[in-house]
C-alpha cells in the first residue's frame, strides 16, 4: 500500500481479534493466527468508531446496491 490505513483482523464469527491503527505504507502485519480475514479501512476509522478487540461485526448485504458494515 502507498498510504496509511487501519486493519481490523476478524475471526470466522466476525469477532475482532486484533487491530492495527494507521498502518504505515510498505509494512507487513504480524501473523494473527485467530484471524480469518482482514478489513482494510481508511486511517482513523478504528479510533473514530471506537472499535475494540472482542467487538462483533454485523455485515448487512442489503439488496446488493447498498452495502454497510456496522460495528457493535
Amino acid at each position: 500500500m502507498r498510504f496509511s490505513f487501519d486493519a481490523v483482523f476478524i475471526n470466522s464469527d466476525l469477532k475482532v481479534v486484533y487491530l492495527i491503527e494507521k498502518m504505515r505504507p510498505f509494512r507487513i502485519s504480524p501473523v494473527v493466527r485467530d484471524a480469518e480475514m482482514v478489513l482494510e479501512l481508511p486511517a482513523g476509522t478504528i479510533s473514530r468508531t471506537g472499535t475494540e478487540i472482542g467487538d462483533l461485526l454485523f455485515i448487512d448485504k442489503g439488496d446488493g446496491a447498498d452495502r454497510t458494515a456496522c460495528i457493535s
